[in-house]
Parts: C-alpha cells; sequence; structure tokens
C-alpha cells in the first residue's frame, strides 16, 4: 500500500452504510452523510504497544470530524488519531 502511520494515529478503509437492517427494513439514507465506521489497514507502531483491542480488519467507529482523508492508489483512506475513536465493534 504504501502507507504507515505515524504517532497514535492508524489508517482506516470507511464501511458503506447499510441501506438495510437485518430483517430486511430498508434505511433511511442522507446523500451527505457519511458512516462513522471503518476497518483498520494500517497502525503505528505506538498504537500497536499501548492498544491491543485494536489491531487489522478490526472495525472501529470514530468522531466524523475529526478525521483527516488521503487518497493512495486512487484509492481514499482516513488517518485517525486514536483519543479520536469512539468505540470498536465486538
Amino acid at each position: 500500500m504504501g502507507f504507515k502511520p505515524m504517532g497514535n494515529r492508524i489508517l482506516v478503509e470507511r464501511s458503506k452504510p447499510e441501506t438495510t437492517t437485518r430483517s430486511g427494513i430498508l434505511i433511511s439514507t442522507n446523500e451527505n452523510e457519511k458512516p462513522t465506521m471503518g476497518k483498520i489497514v494500517a497502525i503505528s507502531e505506538d498504537v500497536k504497544q499501548k492498544y491491543q483491542d485494536l489491531s487489522l480488519d478490526r472495525i472501529i467507529y470514530f468522531q466524523e470530524y475529526k478525521v483527516h482523508e488521503i487518497q493512495i492508489n486512487n484509492k481514499k483512506f482516513l488517518v485517525v488519531n486514536v483519543d479520536d475513536i469512539l468505540g470498536i465493534e465486538i
């Protein structure tokens, strides 16, 4: 991929918003609303040492306006500071 986060940061691939519930009910979506969850694709060494719950392919929830969007090989990713993570999917 060619990107290694530094400090207390991780690289996240934003998840696509769900359009239906598990029972099949359609979810109304706002076109401008971006999901605040994603999959971890790269982790800095500092984060690996401090946070055992954060690992590759883990789904996290983060604050929407506290991320930095970057583009790598024509694909968009988010750089998220660990302090801006709201929680993890279990």
